[in-house]
């Protein structure tokens, strides 16, 4: 028998984010993003790995190695951020046009991630880095409107 999921509390905020991607000057939700190019994204963040609060200068370096890495794949990439509907939580971060689930994963891993968000004109899933497993959020997840 499985014992209790270790990230149940993780996903419960996942699942109740508000998801902001700068698209064409103006603030879009992930799978509209999707839509405007055709293929999947990916958001991907290297803010604080393990899920365990960093300092900023310390997410900030993160982040830049994260953006020369996206630029030495020659992957097209928009500002991203994830934030808790009360304001008390946000991360910056990247929605990555093209990546395959198994390259986003892979990214996400390097940088010390649990799951990065998925998303096609349709869908918004969690997808965790370390183990083959989705959860699909669609109809929780919210955009920059919604939240």
């Amino acid at each position: 028998m499985a014992g209790p999921d270790p990230h149940a509390e993780l996903l419960s905020a996942w699942s109740d984010s508000v998801l902001e991607v700068h698209h064409d000057g103006d603030l879009a939700h992930p799978s509209a993003v999707a839509a405007s190019h055709g293929e999947v994204v990916h958001l991907i963040t290297a803010w604080n790995p393990d899920a365990l609060e960093q300092p900023a200068a310390a997410n900030q370096a993160a982040d830049e190695l994260l953006v020369e890495v996206l630029e030495s794949m020659g992957q097209l990439r928009h500002q991203a951020v994830g934030r808790s509907r009360d304001g008390t939580w946000r991360e910056e971060g990247w929605c990555v046009v093209g990546l395959t689930r198994d390259e986003a994963r892979a990214l996400g891993a390097r940088f010390g991630q649990v799951a990065v968000y998925e998303a096609t004109p349709e869908t918004v899933h969690v997808v965790w880095c370390s183990e083959d497993r989705l959860v699909d959020v669609t109809a929780t997840v919210s955009g920059p409107l919604e939240g």
